[in-house]
């Protein structure tokens, strides 16, 4: 147990880092070893979002010790849906989840949960009643930043 604690603490270590290794075309093949990352992607409508996808592909790789299973999502949230509920059939060891929606995440998520498959959160924010239906959020509280601006 606690060697699967370990894989996912570095995964989110990795995701904030955003070490590279490799280059944005090597998608590795699922082995024993690996950690198998499910990433749905929101889509690639911008300079940034096309590097936030080859940043977090060069981190999740083979030689980091994972196996990433890449979607794009295209900006349609029903893409998305889809995407994760492939990943949670397969069997990945976490989900990755750059969200189009804030809303419309609860069905998905406690499939989520049933399969126990964490999922953290990136870049943008879901509002669901049960934050527990998350691992964990990595991304900008741009409240909390105009805030701070303001101060």
């Amino acid at each position: 147990m606690k060697q699967w604690w370990y894989k996912l603490l570095g995964c989110a270590v990795l995701l904030c880092l955003l070490a590279g290794c490799g280059s944005a075309g090597d998608y590795a093949a699922p082995e024993k070893n690996l950690l198998v990352v499910g990433f749905s992607q929101l889509g690639s409508e911008s300079d940034w979002r096309v590097a936030n996808t080859r940043s977090m592909v060069e981190a999740l790789c083979e030689a980091n010790g994972y196996a990433l299973e890449f979607d794009n999502a295209r900006q349609k949230q029903d893409n998305q849906l889809a995407a994760v509920r492939n990943f949670i059939l397969q069997g990945v060891d976490i989900i990755l989840i750059a969200p189009t929606e804030e809303t419309g995440w609860e069905n998905v998520l406690m499939e989520a949960r049933e399969a126990q498959i964490p999922v953290i959160i990136v870049d943008r924010a879901v509002a669901v009643e049960d934050e527990s239906l998350y691992l964990a959020s990595v991304g900008s509280d741009f409240l909390r930043e105009g805030q701070r601006a303001m101060e």
